[in-house]
């Protein structure tokens, strides 16, 4: 399969990880510390958000000084549940049939779920049970990474323009 545009931004994003900014690319010459400062700073903010007026492209100028300290713990791994996926348990499902009994299946899934009147209640309850216990059986737990808690205490004063 030859390589698109999509598929190169792509390759060229996993190569070139975020961390590997340099400081010029960064907004206002800040360090990645300054920046995340400005972010527990702006968490002070929220409770105010009601006061600022509506309205586009309001004229913003001031300055700051912004002190405090910033922590940031370790990356960890956290566990997620993933469902299975629908589409590939019906492939499944479907490709364990045989032709005939697959477009019957599949006629049969379609048109009972677009009708209205079907509920859960009205389902065979074998049916239903096999069903939750394929969905709890294909259930899997993934680690992901995760990025550290960056969390601080600053304390902000507006400085003389």
């Amino acid at each position: 399969m030859p390589a698109t545009a999509s598929t190169k931004a792509a390759a060229a994003r996993q190569s070139s990880p975020k961390s590997a900014k340099t400081p010029a690319t960064r907004p206002g010459g800040l360090s990645a510390l300054e920046l995340h400062a400005l972010v527990v700073a702006a968490k002070q903010a929220k409770p105010f958000r009601s006061e600022v007026p509506v309205g586009k492209a309001q004229p913003v100028s001031f300055r700051v000084s912004i002190r405090g300290e910033i922590d940031h713990a370790a990356s960890q791994t956290s566990t997620t549940k993933e469902a299975p996926k629908l589409e590939r348990c019906l492939a499944l499902l479907f490709d364990a049939l045989g032709p005939a009994a697959r477009q019957r299946a599949f006629h049969g899934l379609t048109t009972r779920y677009h009708d209205a009147d079907v509920a859960a209640d009205t389902l065979d309850p074998q049916a239903l049970h096999f069903a939750k216990v394929a969905v709890a059986q294909l259930t899997i737990e993934a680690e992901q990474p995760k990025a550290g808690n960056l969390t601080g205490r600053v304390t902000l004063r507006r400085l003389a323009s």
